[in-house]
């Protein structure tokens, strides 16, 4: 069951004879669970070695090279501000990492790492509103993140894009490095307030004091998410979709329960 709605996600929605599924990790195990539910009485029982919750339709992928229909892990680097648009949908943007991307870099690097602004080279990827609580993972994320995102893709032609553009719907995604800093305009050491521009080119100044800076300086930034993998909620996985919680993950879990 998904322990954040209440919602038992063992039972078929749709109209139909399966009454119940267990799936685990121990075959005696699964069956101890289904005699022990209460329903209408079971005419049948089977047993099956299935390809469920085994992360089976993800291949290794690269941006640009993406099969429609087709399930991938792709590794990149965030290259937009996560976006809630219309439905409750989050969109984010994934540029193919390169080798001098750096995690801890600035904000404006890491964006600059990202690509340009027209979208070129880069995969969108979408957490649908059904998949609740785990929007609030992928707004966490800001451009520079490196991350591994997981799901099925999808060629469509999007609102806000010249060209057809690539769309991966997001199951799972792993954060492989953190931006800790960004460029913030310097604060007066005097009177601790913000600076001013003082022209272009020519760093900045505080008004009241008199005192300068040549330009932006560094800032540590929080974070509301660690590194590590993250997933949908049980009510909106897929069956072949791998729990957190069955481990062989490379990287620290933040399953969902």
């Amino acid at each position: 069951m998904d322990r954040g709605t209440g919602e038992v996600v063992c039972v078929p929605n749709a109209p139909g004879p399966i009454l119940h599924g267990i799936r685990g990790d121990d075959a005696g195990a699964c069956r101890a669970v289904a005699e022990a539910i209460e329903s209408e009485p079971v005419a049948r029982a089977a047993t099956f070695l299935t390809n469920q919750g085994t992360d089976a339709h993800l291949a290794p992928g690269s941006i640009g090279d993406l099969r429609d229909g087709a399930g991938y892990r792709v590794d990149g680097v965030v290259a937009s501000d996560p976006v809630t648009k219309r439905g409750g949908h989050v969109h984010l943007d994934v540029a193919e990492a390169g080798e001098g991307d750096v995690a801890d870099a600035s904000r404006s690097a890491a964006v600059e790492a990202g690509g340009g602004d027209d979208g070129v080279g880069r995969l969108r990827c979408l957490a649908f509103k059904p998949t609740g609580r785990f929007r609030d993972r992928v707004r966490a994320l800001r451009p520079g993140d490196r991350v591994t995102v997981c799901g099925e893709h999808e060629r469509r032609a999007l609102p806000d894009r010249a060209e057809e553009a690539g769309t991966l719907k997001l199951e799972k995604f792993a954060v492989r490095g953190l931006v800790r800093t960004e460029r913030a305009v310097p604060t007066c050491p005097d009177c601790e307030r913000s600076m001013s521009s003082a022209g272009r080119g020519q760093g900045y100044r505080c008004r009241d004091c008199g005192t300068d800076a040549s330009g932006k300086v560094e800032r540590v930034v929080g974070r509301a998410i660690e590194r590590g993998w993250y997933e949908v909620p049980p009510s909106a996985r897929r069956h072949v979709a791998k729990p957190l919680v069955r481990g062989g993950f490379d990287g620290p879990i933040h399953p969902e329960r």
